[in-house]
This record gives C-alpha cells, sequence and structure tokens, in this order.
C-alpha cells in the first residue's frame, strides 16, 4: 500500500504546527479523526515526548474544534517518558476516552487539534497552544498554532479511515493506514535539538508569503508489518500486511 507524503514549503509548512525549543518538548504525532463509518469511540490522538525527560501530563489539555479549540477539551494524565507514545482515545490507549464531542473532520475549512499546558477550565478562544495542528482548507476561523501564529491553512486532511501523521523532518503525511503507538519520531537522548525531530519556526518573510507556499505530493512505501488500521466497531488494531 502506498503512503502519501506531504512535503510542505518552508514559508507555508513552518506555521502549520510548531514544537517549543528542546528538551521540554511535547508534540502531537498522529491523528486519527475520521474513521469509516460512526466515529464515536474509534477517534484516538497521539503524542510524543522528543526530548530527554519524562514529562508529567497531570497539568495539560487538549482543546480541538473548527471555529476555536474550545469546542472540546479534555485533561490529561499520566506521564510520557523520553522517546516515547502516548495514546488518547477509544481503545486500549494510555487514556482510554471516547471523545465527546467527536473530533472534527476537517473540509473546506480548516479544524485542528491543539495541545496546552493548562487545565481544561483555562482554556479559551484567547488561549496560545503550546502545539497545535490544522487540518483541511483554509483557516478561515484564525485558529492559532504554537507562538500564537495563525497559519493561512490547514495540513492536507486525510481519507476516512485515514490519518495524518508528523514526520522527522517536521512535515505531515497521509497515513491511508493509521500507525498507533509507532511512527518515524526518534527522541534527543542529549537533549540536543539536532537529534530529534525538529518543526520549523517561521521568520517574518515566511509569513508574509506563507498564502504562496505550495504542497509537493511524493509517495513512500507503509513502514512495514507495524502498520496497523482501526478494527471496525471494536476500537482495537489489527496489523495490517
Amino acid at each position: 500500500m502506498s503512503k502519501q507524503t506531504w512535503t510542505v514549503g518552508v514559508a507555508l509548512g513552518a506555521v502549520l504546527s510548531q514544537s517549543p525549543a528542546f528538551p521540554q518538548g511535547l508534540v502531537i504525532s498522529e491523528v486519527f479523526y475520521d474513521a469509516r463509518g460512526a466515529d464515536g469511540g474509534r477517534e484516538w490522538v497521539e503524542l510524543f515526548n522528543p526530548g530527554p525527560l519524562t514529562i508529567d501530563l497531570s497539568t495539560w489539555s487538549l482543546g480541538y474544534g473548527g471555529a476555536d479549540f474550545t469546542y472540546g477539551t479534555l485533561a490529561l494524565g499520566g506521564e510520557i517518558v523520553p522517546g516515547d507514545y502516548f495514546l488518547i482515545g477509544g481503545g486500549d490507549f494510555d487514556i482510554n476516552v471516547d471523545f465527546s464531542p467527536n473530533l472534527q473532520n476537517g473540509g473546506d475549512t480548516a479544524d485542528g487539534v491543539a495541545l496546552f499546558d493548562l487545565p481544561p477550565a483555562d482554556i479559551d478562544r484567547a488561549s496560545v497552544p503550546f502545539f497545535a495542528v490544522l487540518y483541511g482548507g483554509i483557516n478561515a476561523n484564525g485558529l492559532p498554532v504554537a507562538g500564537g501564529l495563525i497559519p493561512p491553512a490547514g495540513v492536507p486532511g486525510a481519507p476516512p479511515g485515514g490519518s495524518i501523521e508528523l514526520t522527522g523532518d517536521g512535515g505531515w503525511r497521509v497515513q491511508p493506514v493509521p500507525t498507533p503507538d509507532t511512527g518515524p519520531l526518534v527522541a534527543a537522548p542529549t537533549g540536543d535539538p539536532d537529534d530529534a525531530v525538529t518543526v520549523p519556526v517561521p521568520g517574518t518573510l515566511a509569513l508574509m508569503v506563507g498564502g504562496l507556499a505550495s504542497l509537493v505530493l511524493g509517495l513512500r512505501g507503509c513502514a512495514g508489518a507495524r502498520c496497523r488500521t482501526p478494527r471496525d466497531g471494536s476500537g482495537g488494531f489489527v496489523t495490517a500486511q
């Protein structure tokens, strides 16, 4: 099965999602927001800790939506060790929860999922996320990403049954077969940002010409037997050959 890899130009891609400086980074690494059929109990968000320190998630929250990130919020908990993935959603995950309301499915107007170092009650329309990814079309509602920057559009959305995944070079790709609890990211064992995945931070010029950047489509093969896909009706996963 082929995998679509979207290499996003510097001007546009730099503002689609970001993470602050390492070693205190924490990123959203994959989002499965549109199952085939009903979404309830089957959506999930994957986090990754690229730094050398264990992160206590008890003060962190997710926010998601289209008009703003208060459409749905969720308090997190537990710990994520260096170089590890952390799954939130319907299934045998680190946090087993049915997103209510459901994650938005993108479209002509971008939707997004954001990570906040805030409790849910403190998230409002003015809150700036620690990390965010927007997906779909034009960012008509002005959803912010890290640093309060407002990208012109989201990354290309996934079809039903697919996901969007953060790559090691800071771009996002469509995963026709989602890969929960695994992926291309590598932690920084020394705390050096050059040793881990980095998501570029835009400069002034990049922001000015962001709306003119183009998306370049490439193809890669699926990453072996670890590719997995949701099992219809169960929220679990089966290995795809």
